[in-house]
């Protein structure tokens, strides 16, 4: 913690700082041994270090709460709602609008193809045969032309 200079004496204050990455394990082999030597003649940093170290064990004894099953379902329905209520008044109708016009759709598209393709089948059947009748009409040359027998 101390950098590259050399740690004679620790007082209080220096020593309070690398209690707790002493602690931790995150100090160097000079300022362990410093700090060893200050907690052994200073009884007032002795019960710091002390009350520090049980609340170490007693939080590493804390068992941690069980996380429900269903915490991510339940937040998303949360957040959902949240967004709900925060759109505009008539977002609302517009999305009810948008799923009764997609519902209508598919049957209609699937009428109107229907529908077409009767209407094919039924001019080709009747159209078709009147092509291949023989065709003895005569021929408009003029606007006027008596009739023929």
């Amino acid at each position: 913690m101390m950098g590259t200079e050399k740690i004679g004496e620790l007082r209080c204050p220096q020593a309070r700082r690398l209690l707790s990455p002493y602690l931790d394990g995150m100090v160097t082999g000079t300022e362990m041994v410093a700090l060893q030597q200050h907690l052994s003649d200073c009884v007032a940093c002795q019960g710091e270090y002390r009350a520090l170290r049980r609340t170490q064990q007693l939080l590493a004894g804390v068992k941690r709460p069980q996380v429900p099953e269903d915490l991510g379902l339940r937040l998303r329905v949360a957040i959902s709602r949240q967004a709900a209520q925060a759109r505009a008044p008539f977002q609302g109708l517009l999305v009810r609008l948008e799923n009764s016009f997609q519902a209508f759709m598919v049957p209609a598209t699937a009428g109107f193809l229907s529908a077409l393709l009767i209407f094919g089948v039924a001019m080709a059947y009747f159209v078709a045969p009147a092509s291949l009748q023989a065709n003895n009409d005569v021929p408009l040359v003029m606007v006027n032309t008596a009739p023929q027998l």
